[in-house]
């Protein structure tokens, strides 16, 4: 039997459907701002696009407390019903029949709410019905899966987003109507869905009930530890199309033979190389170090991710950037597994959606302060970002040793 076969039968559900709901979202979400721009102008595309993160937020928020409440199926199953329906609303509002930009924006909000609504109980489902032997394999491969789907999407969305994009619409609403069926009848539950009379419902859902909770988890000094090490980390992530992006377009630019390389080229590149990196080598990669001390693991990938950042932070060296762009997916591919199973190891049982809704949060987080620095690489020179984004890595790989508590012989472990 092969370890994706002694799966628990939810996990491999989990795992499929993500894959499939990962590349409906991408397929959709890299064009939105293109489609809304061209229509409505930049200015109010930013304010349409700020207000469906910040409701995806509160609703992230919401159902991964309700979802110790009540259950993971429901909601996972109550959300993605309604993605089906705004995604059938979506293609009605592409269709010349019933062209509408407002429509297509109300239908774009609820299909964004109902991703983030559905992802804290499925992340917390897969840590119910995972083993901590199983999770660093099963985190591999969601992880692996997730790039492939981030890519795949990605491209179809690309091809068909401007002249096909009621076919692609009504593509991605049948695919959504065979993920509900399978996450409606397939899955099975193991936290007990709770019933409720209306008010007592009402009290779980209140406003104060899930501040307390939250504030609750606050207080988990490991979990503190872990998050501040995720935004840290991502932060870094998201310097790739912001900062570093923006600094290889002034200050790149090379002849290869005749064939002209600009800064954005460049960045094309280094993006191509992380993505066949991450499919072709984080299986074979993951099996090579799965055996082996969670700290040292932590600690190499992490390393190498950091300073793949510090050289991408001032180099214009085509060199030195290629390697760093294998780097950088090389230490990404290391510890992103290793991180994951941490997290798991870490949160409470009763109160898993809570936190991976909480930690969902914080790449929000990071995303605002990758903002900030780009803003303040107007007045720091490229030495100083450098330096800055080791600074980050130090701290985030810090921040996620404290993580991890010690065992009798002080070596750290996972959970």
């Amino acid at each position: 039997m092969t370890k994706f076969q002694a799966l628990h039968t939810n996990i491999k559900i989990r795992l499929i459907t993500d894959f499939s709901m990962e590349f409906v979202l991408m397929a959709i979400l890299p064009f939105m701002a293109v489609y809304f721009s061209s229509r409505l102008g930049a200015g109010t595309a930013g304010l349409l696009l700020a207000f469906t993160m910040a409701a995806g937020i509160g609703i992230g928020l919401w159902t991964g407390h309700l979802s110790d409440v009540i259950g993971r199926k429901r909601i996972i199953v109550t959300a993605q019903g309604l993605q089906v329906l705004s995604l059938g609303v979506m293609a009605l509002a592409s269709s010349p029949v019933f062209e509408s930009v407002w429509l297509m924006f109300a239908a774009f909000l609820v299909a964004n709410a109902c991703f983030n609504a559905s992802d804290p109980p499925s992340e917390a489902m897969i840590i119910d019905y995972s083993s901590e032997a199983e999770r660093p394999y099963v985190y591999q491969l969601a992880y692996w899966l997730g790039n492939v789907a981030y890519a795949f999407g990605a491209v179809i969305g690309g091809l068909f987003f401007e002249s096909g994009r009621v076919y692609l619409f009504v593509a991605l609403f049948l695919v959504s109507i065979c993920i509900w069926y399978v996450v409606a009848f397939k899955l099975t539950e193991k936290k007990q869905a709770v019933s409720f009379s209306k008010k007592g419902l009402q009290k779980t859902q209140a406003p104060l009930t899930i501040w307390k909770r939250y504030a609750a988890i606050l207080k988990d000094r490991r979990f503190l530890f872990f998050l501040i090490g995720t935004v840290c980390i991502a932060s870094l992530e998201f310097q790739l199309d912001k900062y570093v992006a923006v600094r290889l377009d002034e200050q790149f630019h090379l002849m290869l033979g005749g064939f002209e390389l600009t800064g954005v080229r460049m960045f094309s590149l280094i993006m191509f190389i992380n993505t066949l990196g991450v499919v072709f080598f984080t299986m074979p990669v993951s099996a090579r170090v799965s055996s082996l001390n969670y700290k040292k693991v932590l600690a190499t990938g992490l390393g190498i991710y950091t300073l793949a950042f510090g050289f991408f932070g001032f180099s214009t060296s085509f060199l030195v950037l290629i390697l760093a762009a294998a780097a950088f997916t090389l230490g990404e591919i290391v510890y992103i597994p290793v991180r994951q199973t941490i997290l798991a190891g870490i949160v409470h049982d009763d109160s898993r959606g809570s936190y991976m809704a909480m930690e969902s949060m914080m790449y929000n987080a990071a995303l605002l302060l990758s903002s900030f620095m780009l803003t303040a690489s107007a007045v720091i020179p490229p030495a100083g970002m450098s330096t800055l984004f080791v600074l980050l890595g130090v701290v985030g790989f810090i921040s996620y040793q404290l993580c991890l508590p010690l065992t009798k012989s002080g070596k750290a472990r996972a959970s």
